[in-house]
């Protein structure tokens, strides 16, 4: 048995913005009857045809945009932090994830519990290394090796080991997936049951079952266990290099022996997130300079706090053409006129020294034989001003 949601308004069909995996493993409504488990067969409308339920979401994205943008900018932080590189791949071929998990369609589906996207769980990546360095690897570890970088295997192994050095990250993928239906038939499914000898006589019996489609492209990621540990980071970078082969030699998920779960390494992908990365970490350290000019100024009057906020956020410090717009100069220096305010007029003049160098010291400086003006007309008066307003606030 297995518990259905209840709504208020019944769900018919999977909307957008639903997390698809909880639609798809929950609110199963065909399945209420007992013959909803059994394929249909033709003119029998009492049972429900499994391949239905599996093109409701079919042809369809599972994930938003938003939820995963924020989930690999978080993933990319930490990763960071850990001194550790994601690599990103995608799909050559179908990708079947979550193919033995319980399922009424008999065929499950890996669905992020918080994303409702497909992805691969960090146990299955950690038995993807593990198989392939065990098995196809040109320098297979050696049992102490395997032993210290993946863990006990089993519970007869020394209780203190049983913790590898080396962390394996979900693989998620770094927009939203698009799913498809494919099919096996098993030719002696009544022989795979034990009820009969294989034969040309058996029936064959397709089964549906959801897959990822190709180009799909997944984030990956190993970190060691102790970020400080030398021995944690030389097994790391080991995992992460059987992790690459074995993506592009005998793939992830089920059904590798018949060529799914094949991924290719997208150096593409892995440079715009690398530019991504930058271009977030540059507007943190923008967003913490602002604030941390902001709090310098929590004492001054609410002018000059208006002020200050203006200038970061249009730049003022860093771009003169933005500072010099009359709305700009002469806008807020009337309102520091009226408001007679000493606070706000320090910040103004500190961008006057900054963007008209030597202005404020000789406004009617001038060079050459003909005496021309170094500043213009417009300069020398603003100049004027605001040495005027400075010496009736000083004195």
């Amino acid at each position: 048995m297995r518990m259905l949601y209840r709504t208020e308004q019944e769900v018919k069909s999977y909307q957008p913005n639903m997390n698809m995996g909880l639609w798809y493993d929950k609110f199963a409504n065909a399945w209420a009857h007992p013959s909803a488990l059994k394929i249909k067969s033709s003119g029998d409308e009492n049972k429900f045809n499994k391949g239905d339920w599996i093109n409701t979401v079919a042809g369809k994205t599972s994930g938003t945009p938003d939820h995963l943008d924020e989930a690999i900018r978080r993933r990319n932080k930490m990763f960071s932090e850990l001194g550790a590189t994601p690599v990103y791949f995608v799909t050559v071929g179908s990708f079947v994830t979550g193919l033995g998990r319980d399922h009424p369609v008999e065929n499950g589906f890996a669905w992020h519990p918080t994303l409702g996207t497909a992805y691969l769980p960090g146990s299955s990546v950690k038995g993807l290394v593990r198989d392939w360095a065990e098995q196809w690897s040109d320098a297979p570890p050696t049992a102490d090796d395997r032993l210290r970088i993946f863990g006990s295997a089993s519970k007869t192994e020394p209780q203190d080991r049983q913790v590898g050095s080396v962390i394996f990250c979900d693989a998620l993928p770094v927009k939203p997936v698009k799913l498809k239906a494919d099919v096996m038939t098993p030719h002696y499914g009544e022989y795979y049951q034990g009820d009969a000898v294989p034969g040309d006589w058996l029936s064959p019996v397709p089964i549906p079952f959801l897959v990822v489609d190709q180009d799909q492209p997944f984030q990956f990621c190993v970190l060691p266990r102790r970020p400080g540990n030398e021995q944690d980071k030389e097994d790391s970078a080991a995992a992460l290099g059987w992790l690459e082969d074995a993506l592009n030699s005998v793939g992830a998920g089920a059904k590798t022996a018949l060529g799914y779960g094949r991924f290719a390494k997208n150096v593409v992908i892995a440079e715009r997130f690398s530019q991504l990365q930058a271009a977030q970490e540059q507007q943190r350290e923008a967003d913490r300079q602002k604030e941390d000019a902001l709090q310098a100024v929590a004492n001054e009057s609410e002018l000059a706090k208006r002020f200050m906020r203006n200038s970061l956020d249009h730049k003022w410090h860093d771009n003169k053409v933005a500072f010099e717009k009359p709305e700009v100069i002469e806008g807020w220096l009337t309102q520091i006129e009226q408001a007679r305010d000493k606070d706000a007029l320090e910040h103004l003049i500190q961008l006057f020294d900054q963007h008209f160098q030597g202005l404020l010291a000789d406004p009617d400086k001038t060079k050459g034989k003909k005496a021309k003006p170094v500043h213009s007309d417009r300069q020398r008066k603003l100049a004027h001003r605001v040495l005027k307003l400075r010496d009736e606030l000083t004195n």
